[in-house]
Formats: C-alpha cells, sequence, structure tokens
C-alpha cells in the first residue's frame, strides 16, 4: 500500500471530493507518465478523465474503474496541463460487457462468509450482506478505510474498501458489491473484493 500512502500526500492540499460510484465506459484517449495513466474516459456521450497507477491501455477499450477521489483544477508538471476536473483512482480494469450502464442490485443477498467462499462464482457482481470479523484496518488510505474481514480463526478473507469506521476484532456487517480477483495496482490482487462498501460494527 506505499504507493496508495504517497499518493494521498502528494495531493491532500488540493480541493478534493468523492465520487459516489466507480467509473465505466470507453478509452478515447490515454497518457503514461512515470507511476501514472491518465486516461480520458467516455460514458453515454460525457468525458470525464482519470488518473490511476500504470495500467496499459489503448483507445477504444472498454473499462472500469474505482471510484476515486476528484480534484478540480489539477496542474500536471509532467504534462505540463491543467485538467478541470480529474478522478485519482486506485485501479483500472478491463471488461469484456460494452455496456456503459452497470446493472445495479436493489436489494442485498443475505449469505455468510462459508456460503460466499463456496459459491464466489455465483455471487460475483452482486450485492450481498453478510457477518464477520475485522482481522486487520488499514485507515485513511486515499480517503477510505480498507478492512480484511473474516471469521475469528481468520479461515477466509475478503477485502472491503468503506467509509465507515470500525476497529481490529470488531464483528461487522457487511453489505456491497463483491468483486472477483481485482487488481488495484502496486501487485495487489484481491481474490474477492468489496468496494465502498457498508461496514457496520454490531
Amino acid at each position: 500500500m506505499k504507493k496508495l500512502f504517497i499518493f494521498f500526500a502528494l495531493f491532500c492540499f488540493f480541493s478534493i471530493s468523492y465520487a459516489d460510484g466507480g467509473h465505466r465506459g470507453k478509452v478515447v484517449s490515454t497518457m503514461d507518465v512515470e507511476g501514472y495513466t491518465y486516461t480520458e474516459l467516455e460514458n453515454n456521450g460525457k468525458k470525464i478523465w482519470i488518473a490511476s497507477p500504470n495500467v496499459e491501455l489503448k483507445v477504444g477499450d472498454y473499462i472500469e474503474a474505482s471510484a476515486g477521489m476528484l480534484m478540480t483544477d489539477f496542474y500536471s508538471k509532467t504534462l505540463k496541463r491543467t485538467f478541470k476536473e480529474i478522478y485519482f483512482v486506485t485501479y483500472v480494469n478491463p471488461i469484456k460487457d460494452k455496456s456503459e450502464n452497470q446493472p445495479k442490485d436493489t436489494k442485498a443477498l443475505d449469505i455468510t462468509l462459508q456460503e460466499l467462499y463456496k459459491n464466489k462464482d455465483k455471487y460475483n457482481g452482486k450485492l450481498v450482506k453478510l457477518q464477520g470479523f475485522i482481522t486487520k484496518a488499514s485507515p485513511n488510505i486515499m480517503g477510505k478505510n480498507w478492512y480484511h474481514v473474516g471469521d475469528k480463526d481468520k479461515n477466509y478473507d475478503i477485502v472491503v474498501s468503506s467509509a465507515d469506521n470500525s476497529d481490529l476484532g470488531d464483528l461487522v456487517s457487511v453489505e456491497g458489491t463483491v468483486t472477483l480477483n481485482k487488481s488495484i495496482g502496486g501487485g495487489y490482487n484481491f481474490p474477492i473484493f468489496i468496494e465502498d462498501g457498508k461496514v457496520i460494527s454490531k
């Protein structure tokens, strides 16, 4: 997570807000600099810029990205240009489904950690609700808290990013959409990941 700490520190003095959900669409332009890839993304005729850890992209690719933080009037010294609005995201992944609108589940499926692990492919992309214990907590990285959630014996492990606050060892209720094999760059890959989940201590 070292790169994420540096990333947050570099930009903490700018005007920042956070996106409500992830980004999805077609790459219309992309530029690489040391450490980062700048990508212009089009979704339903609307274009936005995102910046992520370096990722190999080409024009025409369809991608999804994390919500990230929105920065306004950001000046890139490397590119020598100002971006009126740009989202700094933790990961970008290619997608096979080329539809620009991502379907959203409205009701969470109540399941157990054991059920999620046993039938993880079944729940990929599904909104779920489950209980577990915080086995590792990394607070305030890129404006979010990052939790590892499992059982008391640490037989299971899912990673959840959240705006909610919980402590190591807490029994929590987790609600969010499951994503399998999520890469966030820097060599970090989470077999079971929930982004922007609700994490409520019991």
